[in-house]
């Protein structure tokens, strides 16, 4: 018994005196998670998104990313006193390419006296792309969430009714990542 005491004792200070760090597993970005359209808290429009299905102001749409661990190591191997139990910083091997952003609708609307034709990319239409804001925080961490200033919902003037929102966008590596969510307008 006492053998066997000591034994386990060995094994136990042999894996304290080699404990180390994991490393995250690299992430790769595969397709779309979810796109959903949300409704936005006007004094912290980080937190309190709630998903919904008809659309007043204010609201956002975030498309969620899928992805899948592509590679697992351990670092510093050898004395280490940090007994980690979770990993540090994330690392995405294909970032999404902020440029290759596109959101759409299937309608024409108006905002401040100029027409909007559908399938337009509201993010690079001059004179609209100022009133809506991209969260640049979450590409990386596999999130990209768009919010309307409150001068957008002022000054459009959308027809009430179904409307398909498109959002398309696209890795360094070249996946190409499609979502569509129909919601009903009533601005």
């Amino acid at each position: 018994m006492k053998k066997f005491f000591l034994v386990l004792v060995f094994h136990c200070m042999l894996g304290l005196a080699f404990q180390s760090c994991i490393k995250c597993p690299d992430q790769r970005i595969t397709g779309s998670d979810s796109f959903i359209a949300a409704g936005v808290d006007d004094l912290f429009p980080s937190f309190g998104i709630t998903e919904l299905d008809t659309l007043a102001a204010p609201f956002a749409f975030k498309q969620n990313y899928a992805t899948e661990s592509v590679a697992f190591t351990q670092s510093n191997v050898g004395l280490n006193t940090a007994y980690a139990w979770s990993c540090g910083t994330v690392n995405t091997i294909n970032s999404i390419r902020e440029e290759s952003f596109n959101l759409t609708f299937n309608k024409d609307f108006e905002f401040l006296g100029d027409v909007y034709l559908a399938n337009t990319n509201l993010l690079e239409s001059p004179g609209l792309n100022d009133y809506i804001l991209l969260d640049y925080v979450d590409i990386n961490r596999w999130a990209a969430t768009i919010y309307f200033e409150q001068l957008f919902y002022d000054e459009v003037n959308i027809p009430s009714g179904d409307m398909l929102v498109r959002f398309t966008s696209e890795t360094e590596d070249g996946v190409l990542i499609e979502s569509e969510l129909t919601v009903f307008m009533d601005l």
